[in-house]
Protein backbone atom coordinates (compact mmCIF):
# COMPACT_ATOMS: atom_id res chain seq x y z
CA UNK A 1 0.00 0.00 0.00
CA UNK A 2 1.31 3.40 -1.01
CA UNK A 3 1.91 5.83 1.85
CA UNK A 4 0.12 8.91 0.47
CA UNK A 5 0.70 11.16 3.53
CA UNK A 6 4.43 10.60 3.14
CA UNK A 7 4.27 11.31 -0.59
CA UNK A 8 2.33 14.53 0.01
CA UNK A 9 4.77 15.64 2.72
CA UNK A 10 7.77 14.83 0.55
CA UNK A 11 6.21 16.68 -2.41
CA UNK A 12 5.66 19.77 -0.27
CA UNK A 13 9.28 19.64 0.88
CA UNK A 14 10.56 19.38 -2.67
CA UNK A 15 8.30 22.21 -3.84
CA UNK A 16 9.69 24.42 -1.08
CA UNK A 17 13.25 23.43 -2.05
CA UNK A 18 12.67 24.25 -5.72
CA UNK A 19 10.88 27.59 -5.29
CA UNK A 20 11.80 29.00 -1.89
CA UNK A 21 15.24 27.72 -0.87
CA UNK A 22 16.52 30.11 -1.99
CA UNK A 23 13.83 32.37 -3.45
CA UNK A 24 14.82 33.63 -6.91
CA UNK A 25 12.49 35.89 -8.96
CA UNK A 26 14.40 34.96 -12.12
CA UNK A 27 13.83 31.26 -11.46
CA UNK A 28 10.12 31.85 -10.84
CA UNK A 29 9.70 33.79 -14.09
CA UNK A 30 11.59 31.27 -16.24
CA UNK A 31 10.11 28.18 -14.60
CA UNK A 32 6.68 29.83 -14.76
CA UNK A 33 7.14 30.30 -18.52
CA UNK A 34 8.05 26.61 -18.88
CA UNK A 35 5.06 25.55 -16.77
CA UNK A 36 2.75 27.84 -18.76
CA UNK A 37 3.72 26.33 -22.12
CA UNK A 38 3.56 22.86 -20.54
CA UNK A 39 -0.07 23.50 -19.59
CA UNK A 40 0.64 23.23 -15.87
CA UNK A 41 -0.54 26.68 -14.80
CA UNK A 42 -4.20 27.46 -14.10
CA UNK A 43 -5.73 30.02 -16.41
CA UNK A 44 -3.39 29.17 -19.26
CA UNK A 45 -6.15 28.57 -21.69
CA UNK A 46 -6.86 30.46 -24.81
CA UNK A 47 -10.31 31.59 -25.89
CA UNK A 48 -10.71 32.92 -29.40
CA UNK A 49 -13.86 34.15 -31.03
CA UNK A 50 -14.73 35.87 -34.28
CA UNK A 51 -17.83 37.93 -34.84
CA UNK A 52 -17.83 39.60 -38.29
CA UNK A 53 -19.99 42.65 -38.73
CA UNK A 54 -21.26 43.58 -42.15
CA UNK A 55 -21.89 47.13 -43.16
CA UNK A 56 -24.70 46.98 -45.68
CA UNK A 57 -25.31 50.72 -45.88
CA UNK A 58 -24.58 51.78 -49.45
CA UNK A 59 -23.26 55.25 -50.08
CA UNK A 60 -25.17 56.64 -53.03
CA UNK A 61 -24.26 60.31 -52.73
CA UNK A 62 -27.64 61.32 -54.24
CA UNK A 63 -30.92 62.36 -52.70
CA UNK A 64 -34.14 61.17 -54.33
CA UNK A 65 -36.71 63.45 -52.79
CA UNK A 66 -37.62 65.59 -49.83
CA UNK A 67 -40.80 64.41 -48.20
CA UNK A 68 -42.58 66.92 -45.99
CA UNK A 69 -45.38 65.60 -43.77
CA UNK A 70 -46.78 67.20 -40.57
CA UNK A 71 -43.75 69.44 -40.18
CA UNK A 72 -41.33 66.45 -40.41
CA UNK A 73 -38.85 65.80 -43.20
CA UNK A 74 -36.95 62.68 -44.20
CA UNK A 75 -34.42 61.94 -46.88
CA UNK A 76 -34.68 58.64 -48.67
CA UNK A 77 -31.61 57.07 -50.22
CA UNK A 78 -31.54 54.20 -52.68
CA UNK A 79 -28.66 52.42 -54.39
CA UNK A 80 -28.13 53.09 -58.08
CA UNK A 81 -30.27 50.88 -60.27
CA UNK A 82 -27.30 50.12 -62.49
CA UNK A 83 -25.28 48.49 -59.67
CA UNK A 84 -24.62 44.81 -60.54
CA UNK A 85 -26.12 42.25 -58.18
CA UNK A 86 -22.82 40.46 -57.60
CA UNK A 87 -21.32 43.62 -56.11
CA UNK A 88 -23.93 43.61 -53.39
CA UNK A 89 -22.46 40.35 -52.12
CA UNK A 90 -18.89 41.51 -52.52
CA UNK A 91 -18.54 42.34 -48.83
CA UNK A 92 -20.03 39.01 -47.79
CA UNK A 93 -17.58 37.12 -50.00
CA UNK A 94 -14.67 39.10 -48.61
CA UNK A 95 -15.80 38.45 -45.04
CA UNK A 96 -16.05 34.71 -45.73
CA UNK A 97 -12.50 34.76 -47.00
CA UNK A 98 -11.43 36.61 -43.91
CA UNK A 99 -13.27 34.09 -41.75
CA UNK A 100 -11.55 31.21 -43.55
CA UNK A 101 -8.20 32.96 -43.09
CA UNK A 102 -8.80 33.41 -39.38
CA UNK A 103 -9.87 29.78 -39.01
CA UNK A 104 -6.70 28.66 -40.78
CA UNK A 105 -4.63 30.94 -38.56
CA UNK A 106 -6.33 29.59 -35.46
CA UNK A 107 -5.65 26.01 -36.58
CA UNK A 108 -2.01 26.88 -37.26
CA UNK A 109 -1.61 28.45 -33.81
CA UNK A 110 -3.31 25.43 -32.23
CA UNK A 111 -0.83 23.08 -33.90
CA UNK A 112 2.08 25.32 -32.91
CA UNK A 113 1.09 25.52 -29.24
CA UNK A 114 0.33 21.79 -29.18
CA UNK A 115 3.87 21.17 -30.42
CA UNK A 116 5.31 23.53 -27.82
CA UNK A 117 3.18 21.92 -25.12
CA UNK A 118 4.57 18.48 -25.97
CA UNK A 119 8.17 19.69 -25.85
CA UNK A 120 7.85 21.87 -22.75
CA UNK A 121 6.10 19.05 -20.87
CA UNK A 122 9.41 17.20 -20.68
CA UNK A 123 11.34 20.41 -19.99
CA UNK A 124 9.12 21.03 -16.97
CA UNK A 125 9.71 17.48 -15.70
CA UNK A 126 13.48 17.92 -16.10
CA UNK A 127 13.56 21.30 -14.37
CA UNK A 128 11.34 20.09 -11.54
CA UNK A 129 13.37 16.95 -10.89
CA UNK A 130 16.78 18.64 -11.17
CA UNK A 131 15.78 21.86 -9.41
CA UNK A 132 16.79 23.94 -12.42
CA UNK A 133 15.23 26.48 -14.75
CA UNK A 134 16.83 25.61 -18.10
CA UNK A 135 15.11 25.74 -21.48
CA UNK A 136 17.62 25.54 -24.32
CA UNK A 137 19.44 22.30 -23.44
CA UNK A 138 16.38 20.18 -22.53
CA UNK A 139 14.51 21.60 -25.55
CA UNK A 140 16.99 19.85 -27.85
CA UNK A 141 17.45 16.79 -25.66
CA UNK A 142 13.77 15.81 -25.56
CA UNK A 143 13.07 16.43 -29.23
CA UNK A 144 12.16 12.83 -30.14
CA UNK A 145 9.87 12.10 -27.20
CA UNK A 146 8.33 15.56 -27.57
CA UNK A 147 7.51 14.93 -31.23
CA UNK A 148 6.03 11.52 -30.37
CA UNK A 149 3.79 13.08 -27.72
CA UNK A 150 2.85 15.86 -30.15
CA UNK A 151 1.63 13.34 -32.74
CA UNK A 152 -0.53 11.60 -30.14
CA UNK A 153 -1.97 14.90 -28.92
CA UNK A 154 -2.94 15.91 -32.46
CA UNK A 155 -4.70 12.63 -33.28
CA UNK A 156 -6.31 12.34 -29.87
CA UNK A 157 -7.50 15.94 -30.04
CA UNK A 158 -9.04 15.40 -33.50
CA UNK A 159 -10.70 12.18 -32.34
CA UNK A 160 -12.01 13.87 -29.18
CA UNK A 161 -13.40 16.84 -31.11
CA UNK A 162 -14.97 14.64 -33.81
CA UNK A 163 -16.60 12.37 -31.23
CA UNK A 164 -17.90 15.36 -29.28
CA UNK A 165 -19.39 16.94 -32.42
CA UNK A 166 -20.88 13.58 -33.48
CA UNK A 167 -22.60 13.04 -30.14
CA UNK A 168 -23.86 16.61 -30.21
CA UNK A 169 -25.37 16.09 -33.68
CA UNK A 170 -27.02 12.84 -32.57
CA UNK A 171 -28.52 14.66 -29.60
CA UNK A 172 -29.86 17.41 -31.88
CA UNK A 173 -31.34 14.82 -34.26
CA UNK A 174 -32.96 13.06 -31.32
CA UNK A 175 -34.53 16.33 -30.19
CA UNK A 176 -35.69 16.97 -33.75
CA UNK A 177 -37.35 13.55 -33.96
CA UNK A 178 -39.41 14.36 -30.88
CA UNK A 179 -40.76 17.50 -32.54
CA UNK A 180 -39.01 19.83 -30.12
CA UNK A 181 -37.85 22.26 -32.81
CA UNK A 182 -40.99 22.22 -34.92
CA UNK A 183 -43.20 23.68 -32.21
CA UNK A 184 -46.04 21.36 -33.21
CA UNK A 185 -46.07 19.63 -29.84
CA UNK A 186 -46.28 21.29 -26.42
CA UNK A 187 -43.00 21.37 -24.53
CA UNK A 188 -42.72 18.53 -22.02
CA UNK A 189 -39.44 18.86 -20.08
CA UNK A 190 -39.64 15.35 -18.62
CA UNK A 191 -40.14 13.75 -22.04
CA UNK A 192 -37.30 15.79 -23.51
CA UNK A 193 -35.00 14.80 -20.64
CA UNK A 194 -35.86 11.10 -21.01
CA UNK A 195 -35.25 11.28 -24.74
CA UNK A 196 -31.84 12.93 -24.21
CA UNK A 197 -30.79 10.84 -21.20
CA UNK A 198 -29.01 8.05 -23.16
CA UNK A 199 -27.02 10.59 -25.17
CA UNK A 200 -26.17 12.70 -22.13
CA UNK A 201 -25.05 9.54 -20.30
CA UNK A 202 -22.87 8.54 -23.25
CA UNK A 203 -21.38 12.04 -23.31
CA UNK A 204 -20.54 11.93 -19.61
CA UNK A 205 -18.97 8.48 -19.97
CA UNK A 206 -16.95 9.72 -22.93
CA UNK A 207 -15.72 12.77 -21.01
CA UNK A 208 -14.78 10.63 -17.98
CA UNK A 209 -12.91 8.19 -20.22
CA UNK A 210 -11.11 11.06 -21.94
CA UNK A 211 -10.15 12.52 -18.56
CA UNK A 212 -8.80 9.13 -17.44
CA UNK A 213 -6.70 8.83 -20.60
CA UNK A 214 -5.38 12.35 -20.11
CA UNK A 215 -4.47 11.56 -16.49
CA UNK A 216 -2.61 8.38 -17.43
CA UNK A 217 -0.74 10.14 -20.23
CA UNK A 218 0.24 13.15 -18.13
CA UNK A 219 1.19 11.41 -14.89
CA UNK A 220 2.59 8.09 -16.10
CA UNK A 221 3.20 7.81 -19.84
CA UNK A 222 5.16 11.05 -19.95
CA UNK A 223 7.33 9.88 -17.06
CA UNK A 224 8.21 6.64 -18.86
CA UNK A 225 8.93 8.53 -22.08
CA UNK A 226 11.12 10.96 -20.14
CA UNK A 227 13.06 8.25 -18.29
CA UNK A 228 13.47 5.62 -21.02
CA UNK A 229 13.28 7.77 -24.15
CA UNK A 230 10.48 5.59 -25.56
CA UNK A 231 7.88 6.56 -28.13
CA UNK A 232 4.31 7.12 -27.02
CA UNK A 233 2.85 3.74 -28.01
CA UNK A 234 5.54 1.74 -26.20
CA UNK A 235 5.35 3.98 -23.13
CA UNK A 236 1.54 3.69 -23.10
CA UNK A 237 1.70 -0.12 -23.06
CA UNK A 238 4.32 -0.08 -20.34
CA UNK A 239 2.32 2.33 -18.18
CA UNK A 240 -0.83 0.19 -18.49
CA UNK A 241 1.20 -2.82 -17.42
CA UNK A 242 2.49 -0.99 -14.32
CA UNK A 243 -0.92 0.40 -13.39
CA UNK A 244 -2.58 -2.97 -13.94
CA UNK A 245 -0.33 -4.47 -11.28
CA UNK A 246 -1.17 -1.62 -8.88
CA UNK A 247 -4.83 -1.02 -9.70
CA UNK A 248 -5.91 -0.42 -6.09
CA UNK A 249 -3.19 2.17 -5.51
CA UNK A 250 -4.09 3.82 -8.83
CA UNK A 251 -7.76 4.14 -7.86
CA UNK A 252 -6.75 5.61 -4.52
CA UNK A 253 -4.37 7.94 -6.36
CA UNK A 254 -7.26 9.30 -8.42
CA UNK A 255 -9.34 9.95 -5.29
CA UNK A 256 -6.42 11.67 -3.56
CA UNK A 257 -5.85 13.81 -6.67
CA UNK A 258 -9.48 14.91 -6.61
CA UNK A 259 -9.24 15.88 -2.93
CA UNK A 260 -5.97 17.72 -3.53
CA UNK A 261 -7.54 19.49 -6.50
CA UNK A 262 -10.40 20.78 -4.34
CA UNK A 263 -7.97 21.98 -1.66
CA UNK A 264 -5.75 23.62 -4.28
CA UNK A 265 -8.75 25.38 -5.81
CA UNK A 266 -9.79 26.81 -2.43
CA UNK A 267 -6.26 27.91 -1.48
CA UNK A 268 -5.44 29.34 -4.91
CA UNK A 269 -8.74 31.26 -4.97
CA UNK A 270 -7.91 32.87 -1.61
CA UNK A 271 -4.35 33.67 -2.72
CA UNK A 272 -5.49 35.17 -6.02
CA UNK A 273 -8.16 37.21 -4.24
CA UNK A 274 -5.60 38.70 -1.84
CA UNK A 275 -3.11 39.41 -4.64
CA UNK A 276 -5.81 40.88 -6.88
CA UNK A 277 -7.00 43.23 -4.13
CA UNK A 278 -3.43 44.41 -3.51
CA UNK A 279 -2.84 44.92 -7.23
CA UNK A 280 -6.14 46.77 -7.67
CA UNK A 281 -5.35 49.12 -4.81
CA UNK A 282 -1.92 49.91 -6.24
CA UNK A 283 -3.36 50.22 -9.75
CA UNK A 284 -6.07 52.61 -8.55
CA UNK A 285 -3.45 54.75 -6.80
CA UNK A 286 -1.30 54.90 -9.96
CA UNK A 287 -4.28 55.79 -12.15
CA UNK A 288 -5.39 58.55 -9.79
CA UNK A 289 -1.86 59.96 -9.65
CA UNK A 290 -1.61 59.83 -13.46
CA UNK A 291 -5.00 61.54 -13.85
CA UNK A 292 -4.02 64.25 -11.38
CA UNK A 293 -0.77 64.90 -13.27
CA UNK A 294 -2.73 64.93 -16.54
CA UNK A 295 -4.90 67.80 -15.27
CA UNK A 296 -1.88 69.78 -14.14
CA UNK A 297 -0.21 69.65 -17.56
CA UNK A 298 -0.95 72.18 -20.30
CA UNK A 299 -3.50 71.15 -22.92
CA UNK A 300 -0.78 70.94 -25.55
CA UNK A 301 0.95 68.16 -23.57
CA UNK A 302 -2.16 66.06 -22.95
CA UNK A 303 -1.83 63.97 -26.11
CA UNK A 304 1.92 63.21 -25.77
CA UNK A 305 1.40 62.42 -22.08
CA UNK A 306 -1.49 60.02 -22.83
CA UNK A 307 0.47 58.25 -25.57
CA UNK A 308 3.54 57.92 -23.37
CA UNK A 309 1.48 56.61 -20.47
CA UNK A 310 -0.12 53.94 -22.69
CA UNK A 311 3.26 52.90 -24.09
CA UNK A 312 4.64 52.47 -20.59
CA UNK A 313 1.49 50.99 -19.05
CA UNK A 314 0.85 48.27 -21.66
CA UNK A 315 4.04 46.23 -21.06
CA UNK A 316 3.79 46.86 -17.32
CA UNK A 317 0.26 45.45 -17.25
CA UNK A 318 1.33 42.47 -19.37
CA UNK A 319 4.22 41.75 -17.01
CA UNK A 320 1.92 42.10 -14.01
CA UNK A 321 -0.58 39.66 -15.54
CA UNK A 322 2.25 37.19 -16.14
CA UNK A 323 3.37 37.52 -12.53
CA UNK A 324 -0.18 36.76 -11.40
CA UNK A 325 -0.15 33.61 -13.53
CA UNK A 326 3.17 32.59 -11.99
CA UNK A 327 1.55 32.77 -8.55
CA UNK A 328 0.12 29.31 -9.33
CA UNK A 329 3.62 27.90 -9.86
CA UNK A 330 3.88 26.24 -6.40
CA UNK A 331 0.74 24.21 -7.15
CA UNK A 332 2.13 23.17 -10.55
CA UNK A 333 5.45 22.06 -9.08
CA UNK A 334 3.69 20.22 -6.25
CA UNK A 335 1.34 18.32 -8.57
CA UNK A 336 4.18 17.36 -10.90
CA UNK A 337 6.30 16.23 -7.94
CA UNK A 338 3.38 14.34 -6.39
CA UNK A 339 2.76 12.33 -9.57
CA UNK A 340 6.49 11.59 -9.98
CA UNK A 341 6.83 10.38 -6.39
CA UNK A 342 3.74 8.20 -6.70
CA UNK A 343 5.18 6.69 -9.87
CA UNK A 344 8.41 5.99 -7.98
CA UNK A 345 6.47 4.29 -5.16
CA UNK A 346 4.78 1.75 -7.47
CA UNK A 347 7.73 1.40 -9.87
CA UNK A 348 11.04 2.11 -8.08
CA UNK A 349 12.96 2.03 -11.38
CA UNK A 350 11.23 5.34 -12.22
CA UNK A 351 12.42 7.19 -9.14
CA UNK A 352 13.69 10.34 -10.84
CA UNK A 353 14.64 11.91 -7.50
CA UNK A 354 17.16 9.21 -6.57
CA UNK A 355 20.12 11.55 -7.06
CA UNK A 356 18.64 14.49 -5.16
CA UNK A 357 17.85 15.29 -1.53
CA UNK A 358 14.86 17.15 -0.13
CA UNK A 359 16.84 20.40 0.12
CA UNK A 360 17.47 20.37 -3.60
CA UNK A 361 21.07 19.20 -3.59
CA UNK A 362 22.80 16.12 -4.94
CA UNK A 363 23.23 13.11 -2.69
Amino acid sequence: MVNFPQIISSSLEWTAAVLFRPFSPKKWLILGFVALLAGQLAGGGCNTSFNPRLDNKAKTGTKTADVLESGKSAVKKSPPASQPIHKRFDRIIKDKKLLALLIALFALLTVLFTWLYARFTFIFIADTVRNEFLIKLPFRKYRQVGNSLFIFNIFFGLFWLSALIGMGLMLVLRFKSTGLFSGALPLQPLAVLLAALPYISALLIFLLASGLVYLIVRDFVQVIMFKDGLNFVTAWKKSLNILGKNINDFILYILVRICLGICAWVVSSIVYMIISLAVLMQGAFIILAAAFLYKLLPVSLHMPYAVGFIILAAPALAFLAYCLICAYLPFAVFYRTFSLKFMASIAPEYNLFAKYTENGGLR
